[in-house]
């Protein structure tokens, strides 16, 4: 079987490993030092603590889910050596202008994944059709998640999560940027009206933005220590009939565990085959360039 590269071995990067044993390739994790697991990380597979001992596999690609302030400079050292990487959203964090380019560059050439998992959920799909089919009857749209960050990773400090730390590139806009992929495909000509940020221990835990697009009035609503949860996007329709996807409804994890499996199997089959990703990296550098606009208001 061939080999991929998963660097680093937080929940979401052995999500991923998993996901790639199911396909049938052999994940290897890089990471930066030995730490220890995480309580469902029951896999059995080897781990490497340097560039040059991961490339000693000859993988085929990468994964990055390292914290999203390294996303940027771990994806080019594979892209610098021709491997297609997946890189967890967001692209990046601060992303200097250079580095920017420079992912640009390769991606004219070698694949990146943009790592928006939702793109590939059946369920959100077929809402999006019938958003865009009713699109030009449309005066407003809610795109909300409220969550509790605390009760993500019960076993640590959610202090110590990178999500919470901002020399990680933590805080709601880029940790609940799959909501921003949402407005920048429903919406993509939405221009920012007004921001509404909170702090908390020099973090931004909630972010509420008015956008505008052709009279349509969009909201977006980031609170990740919100007591309230709520995760919907709405449509209001000019006769006010309301058109909802809940994600709740739907079952949350069960649409993160599908979509997560078939973003993977993606990247694989665009390596295979040299196409692009669903998920792209175009589509993920205007999601970067939103978070970061939102970020800097």
């Amino acid at each position: 079987m061939q080999n991929i590269i998963v660097y680093g071995r937080g929940s979401i990067g052995v999500r991923h490993a998993k996901n790639l044993e199911k396909l049938n390739f052999n994940p290897i994790f890089l990471r930066v030092k030995k730490k220890k697991s995480i309580p469902n990380d029951n896999l059995n597979v080897p781990e490497v603590f340097s560039f040059d001992e991961a490339l000693k596999y000859n993988p085929i690609g990468a994964v990055i889910s390292t914290p999203t302030i390294f996303h940027t400079k771990h994806a080019l050292e594979f892209l610098e050596k021709n491997i297609p990487v997946y890189i967890e959203k967001t692209l990046g964090y601060k992303i200097n202008s250079d580095h920017l380019n420079m992912l640009g560059n390769y991606s004219k050439k070698t694949i990146i994944h943009g790592g928006f998992n939702y793109k590939y959920s059946p369920e959100i799909n077929s809402f999006k059709k019938k958003f865009f089919e009713m699109k030009k009857k449309i005066k407003e749209a809610k795109i909300i998640w409220k969550t509790d960050l605390k009760e993500w990773h019960p076993w640590e400090d959610y202090r110590e999560s990178y999500a919470f730390r901002p020399e990680l590139g933590g805080g709601v806009i880029h940790t609940c940027s799959h909501e921003i992929n949402f407005l920048v495909e429903l919406f993509p000509n939405a221009k920012l009206k007004k921001v509404k940020k909170s702090l908390f221990e020099n973090i931004c835990t909630s972010c509420e933005a008015n956008y505008v697009e052709n009279l349509i009035n969009i909201q977006l609503n980031l609170d990740f220590m919100s007591n309230k949860k709520k995760r919907e996007i709405s449509f209001t329709l000019q006769n006010d009939k309301v058109i909802k996807f809940d994600f709740n409804k739907y079952s949350e994890d069960k649409i993160k565990d599908i979509s997560c499996y078939e973003s993977v199997k993606d990247f694989v089959n665009c390596i295979k085959k040299q196409s692009m990703p669903k998920s792209n990296y175009e589509d993920s550098k205007k999601t970067y360039l939103y978070c970061e606009s939102l970020l800097n208001e």
